[in-house]
């Protein structure tokens, strides 16, 4: 990619220089196996996100209930 920047107070790529360039990809089982990966990855996220709404509904209650108890006492 170096040899293709042109320019010399900015140097940079024109989008034709990168349709021309070729773009190396890991052979199917690799990817396949990435992709694998990240929907594993993508499992355990969706996981915590709903473990943490949860704690974050939990600890609402809990504080409308802690005030219910001091503003009633």
């Amino acid at each position: 990619m170096r040899t293709e920047t042109k320019g010399v107070a900015l140097p940079g790529v024109n989008v034709g220089d990168f349709r021309r360039m070729p773009v190396p990809l890991p052979p199917l089982a690799e990817q396949q196996r990435i992709v694998a990966k990240v929907d594993e990855l993508m499992h355990w996220c969706d996981a915590l996100e709903s473990r943490l709404t949860a704690a974050q509904t939990t600890a609402a209650t809990l504080l409308d209930a802690t005030l219910h108890q001091i503003l009633a006492a």
